[in-house]
């Protein structure tokens, strides 16, 4: 190897990271290139002197970073193109389409005009560890063998093209069994509908809903990803303000326009981490009711809550079938699933099943093999519940950390649920000097700069917990906020 990491030096910053750092800098200055095998890890443990755990954490980060890329079976190797070359190569392509314009229609010039906010989007997915789980807590060993189980059949005609295009139907029935189990949605199989990826899931409703002009209400501040996908199609948006008890329906009463739909996140408010009371989920079912109102219920980040009691799901109170309930097993099982499902109320099923057929109208077939297997087998649950429990840890280590470093600079939220806090530091200091100082801390911030309408709260940040190092994180802590404090 050609690149080294001097371990003598008594950095407060971890071993993890510092590897991570040289790593990159390996890359970046070239004596890694885009597209080369990388080092194994037992041969990075012996050359660096650091544990296999260790390298493990560092290729994570790295991976999170889109530095290194693993591929099953293969190994793991530099991406290519790198991160800032993928920047170069978008601008490039604008020159070129300055030069040589093409007519786009009216959806292609909306994408268009999101380029700026889609890269700064991606640049801050990068700051919060792209929101997956830690890599070393992921059940690959088991992932593995269900996957080796369906590729050593004798009968491989499971294998060859199958036509069910809303999803393979036993996984359909283990996911509704899964659901009904822990968020109370009960609905019949067929109506679960399961996609390719779990950015689509939202796309597909938002195609056969929303006409350019179309009113959408969406929470103020909300998730970026839906407001973007919701504004490509030209929907008007009324942004909705939230309180303790979630999505405001008070002021959806005082609109007299009609409104198409409503995209609401009732488990886990992106980015507050409210949880929407039941009886503000009543009052938003019988407002929905009233008005023929559809509601998207996105069900993020419902899996990991730490002491509160999970509340019944909107669409497990909505007798009136005004609920789309869509979620995914991102969060939980990263980077093995990457499939999203929705339920759909039955009058909308048939445009959906039509839509699939023409835009996605096959699916990975061994990822819907295994994560079957995975469900039926307990195997889901069971991982739940063991990450749940380190989860709880880093963060109430995390939260003390910050208590006893960052009293007078930093306000603690009162979510219990997610993977991680919003916090509000109160500092002179600039919010992306703020973010860097972290990062040379080993911690993770993202301004929630993108989640405003408007104007955004100044200092206000996401910073995960899922990833950290209990071991270092108090002096981490501690280091980065003589810095806020300064």
């Amino acid at each position: 190897m050609d690149f080294v990491i001097n371990l003598e030096y008594r950095s407060s910053v971890p071993v993890y990271r510092r590897a991570s750092d040289a790593i990159r800098k390996a890359i970046i200055e070239g004596r890694l290139k885009p597209g080369q095998t990388m080092p194994s890890v037992r041969d990075l443990s012996a050359g660096l002197q650091i544990s296999r755990a260790t390298v493990l954490k560092a290729f994570d980060d790295l991976q999170k970073q889109k530095y290194i890329t693993t591929i099953s079976g293969s190994g793991t190797y530099v991406c290519d193109p790198l991160p800032g070359e993928m920047f170069e190569q978008n601008l490039q392509n604008e020159d070129v389409a300055e030069i040589h314009p093409v007519s786009l229609s009216e959806y292609g010039q909306r994408v268009l005009d999101m380029a700026g906010y889609q890269r700064r989007r991606l640049e801050q997915l990068a700051q919060l560890q792209f929101c997956g789980p830690p890599l070393e807590l992921t059940p690959l060993s088991k992932w593995r063998q269900l996957l080796v189980r369906h590729c050593k059949l004798r009968d491989l005609a499971h294998l060859a093209h199958a036509r069910e295009p809303l999803g393979y139907p036993p996984l359909r029935d283990a996911l509704s069994a899964y659901l009904h189990r822990a968020r109370g949605v009960k609905y019949s199989p067929d109506l679960l509908v399961v996609f390719a990826s779990q950015q689509f899931k939202l796309e597909v409703p938002a195609r056969l809903l929303i006409d350019p002009g179309d009113l959408v209400a969406i929470e103020e501040p909300g998730y970026p990803d839906a407001r973007m996908c919701f504004a490509s199609h030209g929907a008007k948006l009324l942004n909705v303000p939230i309180d303790q008890d979630g999505l405001d329906v008070s002021y959806l009463e005082k609109i007299s326009q009609p409104i198409k739909c409503v995209y609401v996140t009732p488990s886990h408010q992106d980015p507050t981490g409210i949880v929407m009371s039941l009886e503000r989920r009543k009052w938003l079912l019988d407002w929905a009711a009233r008005s023929n109102t559809l509601i998207i219920e996105d069900d993020y980040d419902s899996e990991y809550r730490y002491g509160n009691e999970q509340l019944p799901s909107l669409h497990g109170l909505d007798p009136a079938e005004n609920v789309i309930y869509i979620s995914s097993l991102w969060k939980v099982l990263f980077p093995m699933v990457r499939l999203g499902f929705l339920v759909l109320p039955k009058r909308l099923l048939h445009p959906v099943f039509l839509a699939k057929l023409q835009t996605e109208r096959n699916l990975p077939l061994l990822e819907q093999f295994a994560l079957t297997d995975f469900i039926n087998d307990g195997y889901l649950e069971k991982h739940i519940k063991r990450t749940t429990a380190v989860y709880a840890k880093r963060r109430q280590a995390l939260i003390q950390s910050l208590t006893r470093h960052c009293r007078e600079t930093v306000v603690l939220p009162f979510e219990t649920s997610g993977m991680h806090l919003l916090i509000q530091v109160q500092s002179r200091h600039s919010d992306r000097r703020i973010i860097d100082v972290a990062a040379e801390w080993g911690l993770s911030l993202m301004s929630t700069e993108l989640y405003y309408s408007g104007v955004s709260e100044p200092g206000e940040f996401l910073m995960p917990f899922a990833h950290l190092d209990e071991k270092s994180l108090d002096e981490s802590v501690r280091g980065w906020a003589q810095f806020v404090k300064s």
